[in-house]
């Protein structure tokens, strides 16, 4: 999810210089609501299933999920209140479960994905 200034790299070291002119509009949205973001996570690489480091909070022996972990993670660690994701199949429903923690899901078209 774009952040202006602030690193984008799908989880691959093929982006690992992207840094984004400007904002998601997820983000944007937020920001207009008074939300601060306090930072970005790691997803899998291309959001397709290679792991990315992130370990799962309640057993370090366990997956922490799919491409959303990092957010999943984060929640479930208490390092923030919520956190932002992107859902291909079950890349938010996964790692919610494995985390133990609760997704809210938009409706489809809901939210501008541009």
């Amino acid at each position: 999810i774009d952040v202006a200034g602030m690193p984008t790299t799908h989880g691959s070291s093929i982006y690992a210089r992207r840094l984004p002119s400007s904002s998601a509009a997820a983000v944007e949205h937020l920001r207009a609501a008074g939300a601060v973001l306090l930072g970005k996570t790691t997803t899998t690489e291309f959001a397709m299933g290679r792991q990315n480091g992130t370990r799962n909070p309640h057993n370090l022996a366990h997956s922490p999920g799919a491409s959303s972990s990092g957010s999943a993670a984060a929640v479930a660690s208490r390092f923030v209140p919520a956190a932002l994701g992107t859902q291909t199949a079950g890349s938010l429903l996964r790692p919610a479960a494995f985390c133990g923690v609760v997704v809210w899901k938009a409706t489809r078209g809901l939210i501008a994905l541009d």
